[in-house]
């Protein structure tokens, strides 16, 4: 008798080391193989998630899809009977594409992982991402306070130009769309807090999916930490200072964002990122919750059956200030500094590698006279 495959789709939610457990998931395919475990290779990008998340949602015919065909044939293939999909993109799925997800998962008994992380704290880091990258203009209270007021949580009905996020906070809204496709009990959901934790949070994951022996599991990975809140207040007001001269398309040029990566680093460097920020003062907790404790309720008696989702008390904490008039001219230009290297070698490499192309174009156009005009035109556009 054969037995029916169990495949974990691990949907996020984002901001809860999402890509820790990834890449300790790539890290040890070894060992979980051992242990009947399967985390498949194709399309795997960044530190180990999969791009199935991104497929469905961008290309226009994902069942013929070439790279999601092999992902399945892959798992279909492989002789271990337990297979984990991780991607936090997943989160952000409506229910016609969860549906099409199912149309795939066809033959296999699926459970869907969730990690859930109290929603002040969720919102916080969320923010956080935004203004590091600098793609976020607004102040953390006054964000939020747009978000609460925007109609489903979604800023883009509220204004076209405010940072938004694809992912609710509304968790029992989200999780309904899974439950409709896959059944409640094969929602597992674990708050992410630590006291709810098992140990470390990649061996939490591997015991929600069923492993037993979690004796041999190493530390989850150290990774996307949190920078300070000097650093990210000058990055959001830098991203807000270079985002007003480009346009949209500009803004999401490689070299942008490579250019807030590398400042990241060198903040690091500079040794600005040993304290954490925290925004979140005791009324403001208090304010975020109250939006969503009747949604955490019904997510902790549907999937928990208990009362409460998180049950970690409030801690207060120190609330973080900082200005960007604090900032010297010197700092700056030690936080740009390898921004600015790194683009000048990179625009070093590109006309080097322009040189011998422009020598072949011209003596195309010197054989070729009828070639002159689309070549003055392409010249155009280079200069």
């Amino acid at each position: 008798m054969t037995l029916t495959k169990k495949l974990y789709i691990h949907i996020g939610y984002p901001k809860t080391a999402t890509s820790a457990i990834q890449m300790g998931l790539y890290q040890n395919t070894t060992e979980l193989q051992q242990y009947g475990y399967f985390y498949p290779f194709t399309g795997l990008v960044g530190v180990g998630k999969h791009a199935l998340a991104n497929d469905l949602q961008d290309v226009p015919d994902p069942l013929n899809h070439s790279r999601i065909q092999r992902l399945f044939n892959e798992i279909h293939g492989t002789a271990m009977n337990k297979i984990i999909i991780s991607s936090e993109r997943f989160a952000s799925f409506s229910p016609q594409e969860i549906a099409t997800l199912k149309t795939l998962c066809a033959g296999f008994e699926v459970f869907i992982i969730v990690y859930l992380r109290r929603q002040d704290e969720f919102l916080q880091s969320l923010w956080s991402q935004k203004a590091k990258s600098g793609k976020q203009p607004q102040s953390f209270v006054n964000w939020v306070n747009a978000l609460l007021a925007a109609p489903d949580y979604n800023l883009r009905l509220v204004n076209a130009e405010l940072s938004a996020t694809r992912f609710s906070p509304d968790y029992q809204h989200i999780l309904q769309r899974w439950a409709q496709a896959f059944g409640s009990d094969h929602i597992l959901v674990r708050p992410f807090e630590r006291s709810q934790l098992h140990a470390n949070i990649l061996v939490d994951f591997l015991q929600t999916c069923g492993m037993e022996d979690t004796a041999w599991v190493p530390d989850a990975p150290q990774v996307n930490i949190t920078p300070s809140l000097k650093t990210t207040e000058i990055l959001r007001v830098l991203g807000e200072k270079v985002r007003s001269s480009l346009s949209e398309q500009a803004s999401r040029y490689n070299s942008y964002r490579t250019a807030f990566s590398v400042m990241r680093n060198q903040a690091d460097t500079m040794g600005w990122n040993k304290e954490k920020p925290n925004y979140i003062t005791r009324d403001l907790h208090e304010h975020i919750m109250a939006h969503f404790e009747v949604s955490n309720h019904a997510v902790a008696a549907t999937y928990l059956e208990r009362d409460q989702l998180f049950t970690e008390p409030f801690r207060e904490k120190t609330v973080s200030a900082f200005s960007f008039n604090q900032v010297s001219g010197v700092e700056i230009i030690e936080l740009m500094q390898p921004a600015i290297d790194k683009m000048i070698r990179k625009a070093d490499k590109m006309e080097r590698g322009r040189a011998p192309l422009n020598r072949w174009v011209k003596r195309l156009v010197r054989r070729f006279p009828a070639t002159r005009r689309l070549f003055n035109t392409a010249k155009r556009a280079l200069d």
